[in-house]
């Protein structure tokens, strides 16, 4: 199955490795990850950031930044 994760965005289940909740993450770890994997991260937040969508696709890892809720993208989730 695929989750849409916002905006024309879709990414497989099976390769979803977590959903992160932004707003309780420490600054200084969010600050460091999003400084360590610039590269492998694609916005789709519009600048309003709350979810932290890591998956590995073909042995590499691709981060979206999502404005939907967590908890709306982890109920999507069969």
């Amino acid at each position: 199955m695929y989750l849409h994760i916002g905006k024309n965005y879709i990414v497989n289940e099976k390769n979803v490795i977590c959903i992160l909740n932004i707003e309780t993450l420490k600054w200084e770890f969010y600050k460091d990850f999003l400084k360590t994997y610039k590269e492998k991260i694609t916005d789709i937040s519009g600048n309003n950031a709350r979810t932290l969508i890591i998956t590995k696709e073909k042995e590499d890892l691709k981060i979206y930044i999502s404005n939907i809720l967590p908890t709306t993208i982890a109920g999507r989730v069969k």
